[in-house]
């Protein structure tokens, strides 16, 4: 064994240092998993890239990265053709097809994630010199940009006011309008998260520890789900079935006259476009969220017709 003498201080004034250091043990814990991958499959980079599989180089990635979309992409390539691909057959027409294939039988944004995918094991074959350039570098599938639906006020009281068995899906589904807090996050809350009016709690997404101020709704949800279950420590004990979670909501919304698309989802998207509806600047709508890019929250703010009609109509008449 070797040790490369890295290491990471922790410390606020070395945050710049940590970073090159953390860059430079994962490209050298890369260069060692491919040292292995070679000897596992007997061959050298350099001297028989064209008759490297790259079925079998991708599945390395794919065990590696032991993602939803690598193992989604690996099921798509060996539907796609033989288990055997030789690197020099990966040609631009080649990733034309794919791509094809990826658009004709799966969704969209499916079938996008998918080919950025596949293009990134592309760009790695590149970097282990087992293929001169990217055939896909210029090939996309473009994402159409998703309906976001969303409740209105109206909606929502019609949704609260509407008479279900379903009451914790339901309860759950307005904790999520009221706080934007997402379903997995939901799921695993405590009452002991909620403290002097304030919700604390891991975003499941990205980790980051969050802290929000939860709203009188909110808190009268609570109260109702703690009454209901006296003896339990989560605040809403769900199915673990997300799809029966959503045709159960689907059930409410239509007692509730509701006839747009509900999933487990629209709360989150409620919650964004109602507090930019009732005056909340864009940046705050950001933060309540928990959004890394602020241009996915102004997609919200495109939603919002209604608000923009009421800007024009501020402006002055000049003639």
């Amino acid at each position: 064994y070797s040790f490369p003498k890295l290491y990471i201080t922790g410390k606020s004034n070395t945050k710049k240092v940590d970073k090159e250091q953390l860059k430079k043990a994962k490209f050298l814990r890369d260069e060692k998993e491919m040292d292995l991958f070679r000897s596992e499959h007997n061959f050298q980079l350099k001297d028989s890239s064209s008759s490297v599989n790259f079925i079998e180089y991708f599945k390395i990635i794919a065990i590696k990265k032991n993602t939803p979309n690598h193992k989604g992409t690996l099921k798509q390539l060996l539907a796609f053709g033989d288990d055997v691909v030789p690197m020099s057959s990966l040609t631009e027409e080649w990733c034309e097809k794919f791509k094809s294939y990826l658009s004709r039988n799966l969704r969209t944004p499916t079938a996008s994630t998918y080919f950025v995918v596949f293009k990134g094991a592309l760009k790695k074959a590149v970097k282990d010199e087992l293929i001169p350039k990217n055939p896909a570098d210029d090939l996309i599938i473009k994402r159409e940009e998703s309906k976001r639906e969303f409740l209105s006020d109206d909606e929502i009281q019609r949704f609260i006011l509407a008479e279900t068995r379903f009451i914790d899906i339901k309860n759950a589904f307005l904790f999520g309008v009221f706080t934007s807090c997402r379903l997995g996050d939901i799921r695993t809350m405590k009452y002991s998260d909620i403290r002097e009016g304030h919700l604390y709690y891991t975003i499941s997404k990205n980790k980051n520890v969050n802290r929000l101020a939860i709203s009188e709704d909110a808190l009268r949800i609570v109260e109702m789900q703690r009454e209901r279950h006296p003896d339990s420590e989560i605040i809403f004990p769900l199915t673990k079935s997300v799809s029966d979670m959503n045709v159960r909501l689907r059930i409410i919304a239509e007692k509730a006259g509701i006839t747009k698309h509900i999933s487990f989802h629209v709360s989150r998207h409620t919650a964004a476009t109602r507090w930019l509806n009732h005056g909340v600047d864009i940046v705050t709508v950001k933060e309540l969220m928990g959004h890394q890019d602020i241009a996915t929250t102004l997609i919200y703010a495109k939603l919002l017709n209604a608000k923009k009609d009421s800007y024009l109509q501020k402006i002055p008449n000049l003639i």
